[in-house]
């Protein structure tokens, strides 16, 4: 993955690893303290969800494979 990305964010609100106007991963903190997590293409949401604890153990998993 890492021959497409070639920029990465850190904001205060969380986390953009991208390669622009193509993809787009973002990982956002909300003021409650809970994360979501993005990804879009071409600025359109493809998917999003909320990371807790069982998702981010899935995503890690499947990120392994």
């Amino acid at each position: 993955m890492t021959h497409l990305v070639n920029k990465t964010l850190v904001t205060s609100g969380g986390i953009t690893i991208f390669r622009p106007d193509i993809y787009s991963l973002d990982i956002v903190t909300d003021d409650n303290g809970n994360k979501e997590l993005y990804i879009l293409n071409n600025g359109e949401e493809l998917i999003r969800f909320e990371l807790n604890k069982e998702s981010t153990e899935k995503l890690l998993s499947m990120l392994r494979m």
